[in-house]
């Protein structure tokens, strides 16, 4: 029996990295006297105007897929695009690993 494994990889997102690493400036404009900066759910509420449930997802739930609303404001308040801050992961079951040199069968669904 043939399994697509695409149905496997689950969307998930990197708010809170790509934050750090990417968005750390508009963050420190804003609370420019506080050390060690803390990139938080209220300080993105704060400067986003999403929230703070939604905050509180993005900050804490790599699963949670935003919607377009909330991905376009974090697009353009932090001049970024989705594709920096959503992916696909293959989930694959420990018996399953792949190898550093290997590829999965089924990467794209045939349509």
């Amino acid at each position: 029996m043939i399994e697509l494994l695409f149905f496997d990889m689950p969307v998930k997102h990197r708010v809170p990295e790509v934050l750090n690493d990417k968005c750390r400036h508009f963050f420190e404009a804003r609370w420019p006297d506080e050390s060690p900066l803390e990139i938080n759910a209220y300080k993105l509420k704060i400067l986003t105007g999403l929230g703070q449930g939604t905050c509180l997802k993005l900050m804490r739930d790599e699963f949670y897929v935003p919607n377009e609303k909330v991905m376009s404001c974090l697009c353009e308040v932090f001049h970024l695009q989705p594709g920096d801050f959503l992916y696909h992961e293959l989930a694959l079951s420990s018996s399953e690993k792949l190898l550093p040199n290997e590829k999965p069968l089924f990467t794209n669904p045939v349509l």
